[in-house]
């Protein structure tokens, strides 16, 4: 009764909550680190800001997107 959707980067708050508010189903965790890691995973907004963890992030800011996009395609696949 529950989904876990993995990220291989330290995601910062708002993109779990993103994939937790636009998820069909009412017990939707993000766990991050997991499956690897690759740093901070900063929102794109971050990106303009600087801040420690846009320094550390390794992905563009472009990431955010995709990886929403194609987490609640798979969410919504269950």
């Amino acid at each position: 009764d529950f989904v876990l959707v993995s990220a291989p980067t330290e995601t910062l708050v708002e993109i779990g909550l993103n994939i937790r508010n636009s998820s069909p189903f009412r017990k939707t965790f993000v766990v991050s680190p997991s499956n690897g890691y690759i740093h901070y995973g900063a929102p794109e907004a971050y990106y303009d800001k600087g801040g420690y963890e846009v320094t550390e992030c390794l992905l563009a800011p472009k990431w955010q997107n995709l990886y929403e996009k194609k987490a609640l395609e798979i969410i919504n696949r269950l």
